[in-house]
């Protein structure tokens, strides 16, 4: 698959250090993604801490949007 994203012209970043990644994705604004299951994982974590550390209506906002997502999702591999 990289491979033949290179050949149709795909840009490939990398980072030194893993602490810039939220900059960097601003920046790039990444249509495509290669990582180690380790970066979803450290994602998935620090989005739920501050989860937890947030007021009772933003965490109820946060569930919503995620039910949500996943009926979309559902709806969507039907």
């Amino acid at each position: 698959m990289a491979i033949l994203s290179l050949y149709k012209g795909a840009t490939i970043y990398f980072l030194s250090k893993p602490d810039g990644v939220v900059d960097a994705m601003q920046a790039v604004r990444p249509t495509f993604m290669c990582t180690v299951p380790r970066f979803f994982e450290k994602t998935y974590n620090v989005i739920f801490e501050k989860i937890a550390a947030s007021s009772l209506l933003k965490k109820k906002i946060f569930y919503w949007a995620i039910g949500i997502g996943n009926k979309v999702m559902n709806l969507q591999r039907q």
